[in-house]
């Protein structure tokens, strides 16, 4: 599965963007959510390792 190492100053709302570009930046903040159970948002750590949804994970999507 992807992974993103977080960086300083990361947000799930940059990460999502960065890594899905032409996505729904809400829906992608959504499914990392949905694979990081317990994942608080407002307390990302330098470091802590965040598993990302490939195309085929997605909730109501293939790949576009």
């Amino acid at each position: 599965p992807a992974e993103w190492v977080v960086m300083r100053g990361d947000t799930l709302w940059d990460i999502a963007r960065r890594c899905y570009p032409g996505r729904h930046t809400g829906q992608m903040v959504y499914e990392i959510r949905r694979l990081n159970p317990g994942l608080a948002s407002g307390r990302l750590r330098v470091g802590q390792v965040l598993r990302l949804p490939v195309a085929t994970e997605i909730v109501g999507g293939g790949s576009q």
